[in-house]
Protein backbone atom coordinates (compact mmCIF):
# COMPACT_ATOMS: atom_id res chain seq x y z
CA UNK A 1 0.00 0.00 0.00
CA UNK A 2 1.34 3.75 -0.66
CA UNK A 3 -0.07 6.81 -0.10
CA UNK A 4 0.15 10.54 -0.64
CA UNK A 5 -0.65 13.84 0.98
CA UNK A 6 -3.27 16.06 -0.67
CA UNK A 7 -0.95 18.98 0.18
CA UNK A 8 2.51 17.24 -0.82
CA UNK A 9 4.63 20.70 -1.83
CA UNK A 10 5.14 23.02 0.60
CA UNK A 11 7.82 21.35 1.89
CA UNK A 12 9.85 21.03 -1.29
CA UNK A 13 9.63 24.05 -3.20
CA UNK A 14 11.42 27.50 -1.91
CA UNK A 15 7.94 30.15 -2.59
CA UNK A 16 10.17 32.96 -1.41
CA UNK A 17 11.92 32.56 -4.63
CA UNK A 18 9.22 31.44 -6.92
CA UNK A 19 7.26 34.39 -7.81
CA UNK A 20 6.81 34.74 -11.41
CA UNK A 21 7.15 32.76 -14.98
CA UNK A 22 10.58 33.21 -15.06
CA UNK A 23 11.64 31.69 -11.34
CA UNK A 24 9.14 28.86 -12.26
CA UNK A 25 10.83 27.99 -15.20
CA UNK A 26 14.09 28.50 -13.56
CA UNK A 27 13.20 26.06 -10.96
CA UNK A 28 11.94 23.43 -12.74
CA UNK A 29 14.79 22.91 -15.41
CA UNK A 30 17.49 23.00 -12.21
CA UNK A 31 14.71 19.95 -10.42
CA UNK A 32 14.39 18.79 -13.86
CA UNK A 33 17.49 18.90 -15.93
CA UNK A 34 16.59 17.87 -19.29
CA UNK A 35 14.15 20.52 -19.58
CA UNK A 36 16.31 23.04 -20.04
CA UNK A 37 17.61 21.23 -23.30
CA UNK A 38 13.82 20.55 -24.53
CA UNK A 39 12.42 23.86 -24.32
CA UNK A 40 8.93 22.02 -25.90
CA UNK A 41 8.48 19.88 -22.97
CA UNK A 42 8.83 22.67 -20.76
CA UNK A 43 6.62 24.96 -22.51
CA UNK A 44 3.83 21.68 -22.24
CA UNK A 45 4.23 21.23 -18.65
CA UNK A 46 4.37 25.18 -18.29
CA UNK A 47 1.56 26.69 -20.07
CA UNK A 48 -0.34 23.04 -20.71
CA UNK A 49 -0.39 21.03 -17.92
CA UNK A 50 0.18 23.89 -15.19
CA UNK A 51 -0.66 27.18 -17.20
CA UNK A 52 -0.38 30.61 -15.68
CA UNK A 53 -3.80 30.96 -15.31
CA UNK A 54 -5.19 31.52 -11.60
CA UNK A 55 -8.69 31.31 -11.75
CA UNK A 56 -8.89 28.22 -9.65
CA UNK A 57 -9.64 26.10 -13.30
CA UNK A 58 -6.46 24.14 -12.68
CA UNK A 59 -6.54 23.57 -8.54
CA UNK A 60 -4.62 26.82 -7.59
CA UNK A 61 -5.17 30.34 -7.91
CA UNK A 62 -1.76 31.99 -7.20
CA UNK A 63 1.79 31.09 -8.00
CA UNK A 64 2.70 29.48 -4.48
CA UNK A 65 -0.29 27.11 -5.09
CA UNK A 66 0.79 26.55 -8.60
CA UNK A 67 4.54 25.89 -7.39
CA UNK A 68 2.81 23.15 -4.87
CA UNK A 69 1.02 21.23 -7.19
CA UNK A 70 3.31 21.18 -10.00
CA UNK A 71 6.00 19.74 -7.27
CA UNK A 72 3.73 17.60 -5.43
CA UNK A 73 2.58 15.96 -8.89
CA UNK A 74 5.92 15.35 -10.05
CA UNK A 75 7.60 14.18 -7.50
CA UNK A 76 5.43 13.07 -4.95
CA UNK A 77 2.02 11.75 -6.45
CA UNK A 78 2.86 10.69 -10.15
CA UNK A 79 5.11 7.67 -7.97
CA UNK A 80 2.13 7.17 -5.29
CA UNK A 81 -0.50 6.29 -8.25
CA UNK A 82 1.71 4.12 -10.43
CA UNK A 83 -0.62 1.34 -11.24
CA UNK A 84 -0.12 -2.14 -10.21
CA UNK A 85 -2.61 -4.91 -9.42
CA UNK A 86 -1.29 -5.91 -6.18
CA UNK A 87 -1.08 -2.51 -5.03
CA UNK A 88 -3.45 -0.35 -3.59
CA UNK A 89 -3.26 3.58 -3.01
CA UNK A 90 -4.62 5.94 -1.04
CA UNK A 91 -5.04 10.15 -1.06
CA UNK A 92 -4.62 11.44 2.82
CA UNK A 93 -7.38 14.43 3.14
CA UNK A 94 -7.05 15.75 6.87
CA UNK A 95 -6.29 18.93 7.09
CA UNK A 96 -3.56 20.34 6.78
CA UNK A 97 -3.09 17.34 4.58
CA UNK A 98 1.20 18.31 4.20
CA UNK A 99 3.43 15.35 3.60
CA UNK A 100 4.08 12.98 6.16
CA UNK A 101 0.57 14.26 8.00
CA UNK A 102 -0.39 10.74 7.20
CA UNK A 103 2.26 8.81 9.49
CA UNK A 104 0.82 9.37 12.95
CA UNK A 105 -2.76 7.95 11.39
CA UNK A 106 -0.79 5.18 9.44
CA UNK A 107 1.43 4.33 12.64
CA UNK A 108 -0.97 5.14 15.37
CA UNK A 109 -0.49 2.66 18.06
CA UNK A 110 -4.01 2.96 19.95
CA UNK A 111 -2.59 5.51 22.41
CA UNK A 112 -4.93 8.41 22.91
CA UNK A 113 -3.38 11.32 21.15
CA UNK A 114 -4.90 15.14 21.19
CA UNK A 115 -3.33 15.86 18.45
CA UNK A 116 -5.04 13.75 15.54
CA UNK A 117 -8.40 11.66 15.14
CA UNK A 118 -8.54 9.11 16.68
CA UNK A 119 -11.55 7.35 15.28
CA UNK A 120 -10.05 8.02 12.06
CA UNK A 121 -6.69 6.42 12.81
CA UNK A 122 -8.56 3.34 14.48
CA UNK A 123 -10.00 3.15 10.89
CA UNK A 124 -7.18 3.41 8.46
CA UNK A 125 -5.80 0.11 10.61
CA UNK A 126 -8.53 -1.94 9.76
Amino acid sequence: MTSHCTDEGPFFVPNTLLTNESSYQTFLTSLIPPLAEDPASLNYLTQVLYPPIFDGSHDYTTQTERNNLTIAHAVIVCNARIPHPTIYTYEFAVPPALHGGDLAYTLYDFDPSPEINTTLAEILQG
